[in-house]
């Protein structure tokens, strides 16, 4: 599943669940600064009635002006990742990514700063795995640069790989045209194969900006795309074919 946010003065609750039984949590630390011997995630196998919590996370040699989990999640009960904000700057968006092979009891940094693995410019929208190698990122650069940035692994996070969204049709690259302000502002559907994210143009000038779903069923090989409603909203897919779009006037 996704994560659920609960938000409290200086903290923040991120939490994800399997099913009803299955659940697991972290919490953000805006303020003071983190302490990094005292940074974990929770688990729950009973609905929340009892809870084990994780080894620290590996985060002693990490410098972090801040530590915001943002998005945590599991593919199967063992398998799972977290995404966390560190720092920020000059359209710089730094963050590390962890990741669990034994259900949240302990933790691995695949992505940081320091390791050149992940672009660490531009906003990360979306995190997702697949499965325990496969996994996505969605990132936003709010016009700053053209062109969609996009990365995908097949190694659980160590290497990422450039992923090259098709011009939606309006014109030929579309996406490279710095006027259009591209940039992806979430993943919206994840399941087996099958990868949902949505994406927005800004157009300089322009008031209302427009917007695609962009869907794989083939872990990315090829892709389709429809054109969404226009203006500030959110979208919430229910299932690959059915959505909720909530449209801010």
């Amino acid at each position: 599943g996704m994560a659920t946010e609960a938000g409290f003065a200086e903290s923040t609750i991120i939490f994800t669940a399997m099913d009803l039984d299955t659940i697991w949590t972290t919490l953000t630390n805006r303020s003071p600064a983190p302490q990094a011997d005292s940074l974990f995630t929770w688990q729950s196998i009973d609905g929340g009635a009892t809870w084990s919590r994780s080894d620290p996370l590996p985060v002693t040699d990490l410098a972090m002006e801040l530590f915001m989990p943002d998005n945590i999640g599991f593919s199967d009960r063992n398998n799972g990742w977290l995404l966390v904000h560190n720092g920020a700057g000059m359209n710089h968006d730094y963050v590390s990514i962890f990741t669990t092979a034994n259900g949240g009891a302990s933790w691995t940094r695949v992505v940081d700063p320091f390791k050149d693995n992940l672009m660490m410019s531009c906003s990360k929208t979306g995190l997702v795995f697949l499965d325990a190698l496969n996994g996505w990122v969605t990132i936003d650069c709010h016009g700053v640069k053209a062109g969609i940035d996009f990365y995908s692994t097949a190694d659980g996070g160590h290497t990422w790989q450039a992923v090259v969204l098709p011009s939606p049709g309006v014109e030929p690259n579309y996406f490279d045209n710095f006027d259009n302000a591209c940039g992806l502002d979430g993943i919206l559907y994840s399941r087996a194969n099958t990868l949902i994210v949505s994406l927005t143009c800004m157009h300089y000038g322009v008031s209302n900006p427009q917007r695609w779903l962009y869907t794989t069923q083939n872990d990315g090989f090829s892709w389709s795309w429809q054109s969404l409603p226009g203006g500030y909203g959110e979208i919430f897919l229910l299932s690959p074919t059915q959505a909720l779009s909530l449209i801010h006037i």
